[in-house]
């Protein structure tokens, strides 16, 4: 079960935080694409079967993980333009 967890960090340690999110995801790599092919040219099916649950068991995680960072990556830019639009918005105020 995936459950939501909230917490807050300084706007301008967003864009370290998300390399952060990205960091911990294991994504597939040569060797196990390898290793799956190696099962199958053998004939070890239950094997190759093992190996592509794994994959598709990763790549589920990496797509969630892909989808949280679109998530922040999409409230930090609204909040920067927000945050842009309210300084020259100020700006403009007091220059009148």
């Amino acid at each position: 079960m995936r459950v939501g967890i909230t917490y807050s960090v300084e706007l301008e340690d967003i864009p370290q935080e998300i390399i952060n999110l990205l960091s911990e995801v294991s994504f597939p790599n040569d060797m196990d694409i390898r290793e799956l092919n190696e099962n199958i040219s053998h004939n070890n099916m239950l094997k190759a079967l093992e190996n592509i649950h794994k994959l598709r068991k990763r790549l589920g995680s990496i797509d969630y993980r892909l989808q949280d960072c679109a998530a922040i990556i999409t409230g930090y830019t609204n909040t920067v333009a927000k945050k842009v639009t309210t300084e020259t918005s100020d700006e403009s105020s007091n220059e009148g």
